[in-house]
């Protein structure tokens, strides 16, 4: 390394910056230093770097499925923020299997990285606890775990879901149905009680049979949507960005029309959903970029500090009401 400075005209300590990702050398600088140690023949031994330091500099993530709009963009933006800081993100899709995620969990607890974020496939901790050193900063996102000693940030639905479901019935709607994800989703429950204990509330009777499954998280809402629509329901919810693009498209496809025949509930997970839909139908929009930057600022200081106590996180969902007065849409030619 010392040779790698001579040549390059800086300090060790700013070489030993470079190759270390640290952002506190400039960009010029920076790139001086790797095209001098490239030709120097230079390379970093990130084993031997690990083995003396007890850091690998990685921190590894584990996401249901990072093709999904939400998880993309949160693992952009926490790829960029670690990245500020010298750490890589490894990330891995567990697929919404628990036994590749017990897999990727043992891999990344091999000293593969320093710290590991989860959006768990599985509700409760004790499935999969055995794959985790107990020295190993681990947060969960996104995803409630139960029995779980490590530190969350997840997103209350709750409110949200509670007053859109209270306004619906103002509006005059009362035939739900439901379309909450996958049968074994973690997340299942967790959003749609709300909509059920506000339906108990006011004493509307919620047919089970008009709560239907879909087999991929991301796909399947638009002939679960249209089935819903041929049962009379009113109000559809639907978990996501994708299922709602999916379902709005087979409604109108059919040739019903919005806001009279039947309108969406929606969680929306994708930032562009305000530019595409306005106000159309009422929407439940999840903090996504508030979770990215929690989520890496809380694992930096995790790792900064081992012995921290574990924190719970709720970040709050905007509800956005549908427009007034309600705008009908049909099927166009």
């Amino acid at each position: 390394m010392s040779d790698v400075a001579k040549a390059a005209g800086v300090s060790v300590a700013t070489v030993s910056n470079v190759l270390n990702n640290k952002s506190i050398v400039n960009e010029k600088t920076k790139l001086h230093v790797l095209k001098i140690a490239n030709e120097m023949g230079y390379t970093v031994d990130n084993a031997a770097r690990a083995l003396k330091t007890g850091r690998s500099n990685a921190v590894g993530m584990i996401v249901p499925d990072i093709s999904s709009v939400f998880f993309s963009i949160i693992v952009r933006q926490i790829e960029e923020i670690l990245e500020k800081h010298g750490y890589t993100l490894i990330v891995s899709n567990s697929l919404e299997r628990i036994e590749r995620q017990r897999n990727h969990l043992l891999s990344f607890s091999s000293g593969m990285v320093d710290a590991i974020i989860i959006a768990s496939c599985a509700m409760d901790y004790k499935e999969f606890e055995q794959c985790i050193p107990r020295n190993l900063p681990v947060l969960f996102i996104d995803r409630p775990v139960i029995n779980s000693q490590h530190s969350e940030i997840s997103v209350n639905f709750r409110d949200s879901l509670y007053r859109a479901t209270e306004d619906l019935l103002n509006r005059g709607f009362r035939n739900f149905g439901l379309i909450p994800g996958l049968k074994d989703w973690s997340l299942m429950d967790y959003r749609t009680v709300a909509i059920r204990d506000c339906l108990e509330h006011y004493h509307i009777p919620f047919d089970q049979n008009n709560m239907l499954f879909i087999q991929d998280i991301n796909l399947g809402g638009g002939p679960y949507a249209v089935e819903l629509y041929k049962k009379k329901c009113q109000v559809i919810f639907t978990p996501n960005s994708d299922c709602t693009s999916e379902a709005l498209s087979a409604l109108l496809e059919v040739g019903a029309v919005i806001n009279q025949d039947v309108t969406l509930l929606a969680v929306s997970d994708d930032p562009k959903d305000r530019a595409l839909y306005g106000n159309m139908f009422p929407m439940v929009v999840q903090p996504t970029y508030e979770i990215a930057v929690q989520t890496a600022n809380q694992i930096l200081q995790m790792i900064k500090t081992p012995d921290m106590r574990p924190i719970t996180m709720r970040l709050a969902a905007e509800y956005r009401p549908a427009a007034e007065p309600i705008h009908y849409m049909k099927k166009w030619s």
